[in-house]
């Protein structure tokens, strides 16, 4: 009791405020990736160089070979999921299936990475640098 008489009402008002403050960028990165999760294409790169583009809107099922073993993708209605990997620990598989633009599988031993992207961007890729 002692330490509510130590908060004012005007603390408790800054108090919801800056609560609901917090909360703001959630708000406001669900509007903005909201109009651009069209995804359109999906990026497929084997050692960070894209190997190939597929359409998102085409099922089917693709093998993707690379130097350190061979990889399956599925795509239907729109969803992409890893249905087959031949790496030891199959996290790529365990992943949960993708449909919306910038979620990503990763196979970590084969070093693919398969990306959705919605519409063409006027930027460059290079977010990262990766280093050994």
């Amino acid at each position: 009791m002692k330490s509510l008489k130590l908060l004012k009402k005007f603390d408790i008002i800054i108090i919801i405020c800056l609560i609901i403050l917090s909360f703001s960028p959630l708000f406001i990165f669900n509007i903005a990736y909201s109009k651009e999760n069209k995804a359109k294409y999906i990026n497929i790169s084997v050692d960070g160089k894209i190997i190939e583009t597929l359409d998102i809107t085409k099922n089917g099922e693709h093998i993707i070979n690379t130097p350190s073993g061979n990889n399956t993708i599925s795509i239907k209605d729109g969803v992409v999921s890893m249905i087959e990997a031949d790496c030891k620990d199959d996290v790529c598989v365990k992943t949960p299936a993708i449909s919306k633009s910038f979620q990503s599988i990763i196979c970590l031993p084969h070093k693919l990475i398969v990306e959705i992207r919605g519409k063409e961007e006027n930027h460059s890729d290079d977010d990262m640098i990766f280093s050994y």
